[in-house]
């Protein structure tokens, strides 16, 4: 690669960095899932049998009716104690039980956080899209390699890595304190064994050896453990190839392929105990699967996401008139240079519509890692204008795109990922920063994860009890007349989008003035002569019922307007 290749390329890389260290510095607190990144990696703090999923809280250090300070909570919850990395790794690798991810990256996350001894939620925001950072440099060198071994020309390197590192989708992936950049990193690894393997088939070449195929095999089985949703692309992936080797009659590849598939639930198995958990998930939708309605949703959303995450209006736009003018270039599709990137960029975008579809959400978050491999069908239309005009335009649109974010002028259709990083919670420190005691609600049971986020957001100072007994609240026992009660409700809470207009009404009827809501959690000060406004909004809601009798409603009144119709038709002795 030239001098000149080689300074552009580490500009881009300069600017992918530095717009993601931006944000780390000004990108607001850790919120949702967040929290759980860190409560997750540090199992041996709450039991001893490092077990984190279960729902009730007498399982954990920590005692029901027992006030504990806010600080005392977050280093249970948050703390990595010295000398217990060993011993949370351990417990990690035997007992992580979540349905939709494994121990790798708490495992790596845990190593990372050793010392950390501040709560703040701007520190661990900042602290983790750090740890991010450090992972997107590994998959910024994985997408070059990728782009070398396919792309003959250096000339096309630097502005195809502008486009799959600095689009909003992928920056998603640093933003967020989760596992995302993580499962990025061999999202790519696994477009590269992809692209290896597509080669050898269709150049005839030999079989590589039993080492070669063990990482391959290595690579699939790390891919899945970053997110078990990774499994959908290495099965689509490993569809084609298996197609593309019927074809060409490489039955040694079809066997290979086969023991490839096969080797990566081992090594994966291996490498996490508890890997086959995720069979008996139940997070999925439970609505018919072959509702039309819901697919049709789920695939207008996901086509939102690539718009105001990837490709943005003036791309396509830009795209639609570049192949217009330039037609006879993209007239014979064989005769296109590298449609390997194109059918990346395809095969990816298949993966994200049905991962939108099976999710139990549908949540960009999900599909993000994907981004900088959809990204090259926008290479792949570039490379085949084979003009500098057009590079200069594209690449002075994702510059466009990108610059914007850094001079916090923030068009939603290009910042669809700020929502993770600028979210915060303005609204809850009124109530939270109270000298009032805050009670947690725990009638329902709520698991580990979903209280992480409540735990950070409590005062150091503040006195915190978990209430199991759900007299206490208005008995003698109760030394407090006023006091904070954070819980969830109802009991089937996420499952209909309709309860959230019921809970609203509900609320109002109550006038709980300072009632506030965030992820799930509801938040209220209280006196204990009005506790019983809350329980009020407890009453269990049976939706099926209700659902059923709306529908006969509405069905009813369908037969009823049918009817009329009918009845003013002519009759014959009308006529």
């Amino acid at each position: 690669m030239s001098t000149k290749k080689i300074i552009l390329l580490l500009l881009v890389f300069l600017f992918a960095i530095f717009i993601r260290f931006y944000w780390a510095m000004f990108g607001g607190n850790i919120v949702g899932d967040e929290p759980f990144s860190y409560s997750v990696s540090t199992p041996s703090n709450l039991n001893d049998s490092g077990e984190i999923f279960k729902k009730k809280w007498n399982y954990f250090r920590l005692k029901a009716n027992t006030t504990y300070k806010g600080r005392y909570l977050k280093e249970i919850f948050f703390k990595p104690h010295d000398g217990a990395l060993g011993k949370d790794l351990i417990m990690m690798y035997k007992t992580t039980n979540d349905d939709g991810h494994s121990n790798f990256y708490y495992s790596i996350f845990r190593i990372y956080n050793s010392g950390m001894d501040d709560f703040n939620p701007s520190f661990m925001k900042l602290f983790g899209t750090f740890f991010n950072i450090f992972l997107f440099i590994f998959a910024f060198i994985v997408m070059y390699k990728l782009l070398r071994f396919i792309i003959k020309e250096d000339k096309h390197i630097p502005l195809a890595m502008l486009i799959s590192t600095v689009n909003a989708g992928a920056i998603s992936c640093t933003m967020f304190v989760r596992e995302y950049q993580l499962q990025s990193i061999f999202f790519i690894l696994m477009s590269y064994v992809f692209a290896k393997v597509y080669f050898s088939i269709e150049n005839n070449e030999k079989l590589p050896n039993t080492f070669v195929l063990t990482l391959y095999s290595l690579v699939l089985a790390l891919f899945v453990l970053s997110a078990y949703y990774s499994e959908v692309y290495i099965v689509i992936l490993g569809g084609f190839l298996l197609v593309k080797a019927y074809k060409a009659k490489r039955n040694d590849w079809l066997i290979a392929l086969t023991c490839i598939y096969l080797g990566h639930y081992i090594l994966a198995k291996m490498l996490y105990l508890g890997f086959f958990n995720f069979l008996t998930s139940k997070d999925f939708p439970q609505e018919d699967p072959f509702n039309l309605v819901r697919i049709w949703k789920r695939f207008i959303q996901n086509s939102k996401f690539m718009y105001k995450s990837l490709f943005y209006c003036p791309t396509l736009v830009m795209a639609a008139i570049a192949i217009g003018i330039n037609f006879k270039k993209f007239k014979s599709f064989k005769n296109t240079k590298y449609n390997i990137l194109l059918i990346l960029a395809l095969l990816a975008s298949i993966w994200s519509y049905v991962i939108i579809y099976i999710a139990h959400l549908d949540y960009m978050r999900y599909i993000m890692a994907g981004y900088p491999i959809m990204a090259l069908a926008i290479v792949w239309l570039i490379i085949n204008l084979d003009s500098k005009i057009w590079s200069f335009l594209f690449g002075l649109l994702y510059l466009g795109y990108s610059i914007p974010l850094v001079l916090h002028f923030i068009p939603k259709p290009i910042a669809s990922f700020i929502y993770f990083s600028h979210f915060n919670f303005s609204h809850m420190k009124p109530l939270l920063s109270s000298k009032l005691p805050i009670y947690l609600k725990n009638d329902r049971n709520f698991p580990i994860y979903a209280t992480s986020e409540v735990i950070l957001y409590t005062p150091d100072d503040a006195d915190v009890q978990i209430v199991t007994d759900m007299e206490y609240f208005t008995s003698k026992e109760n030394p407090h007349n006023e006091f904070i009660v954070i819980t969830r409700f109802p009991e089937d809470f996420g499952e209909h989008e309709k309860k959230w207009e019921r809970i609203a009404r509900k609320i109002e009827s109550q006038k709980l003035e300072d009632y506030c809501m965030f992820s799930g959690w509801h938040c209220f000060p209280i006196k204990k002569k009005d506790y019983k406004k809350i329980e009020a909004l407890y009453e269990k809601m049976d939706h099926e019922k209700i659902e059923a009798e709306e529908a006969a409603k509405k069905a009813k009144e369908g037969f009823k307007q049918k009817t009329e119709k009918v009845d003013l038709k002519p009759t014959v002795n009308d006529k």
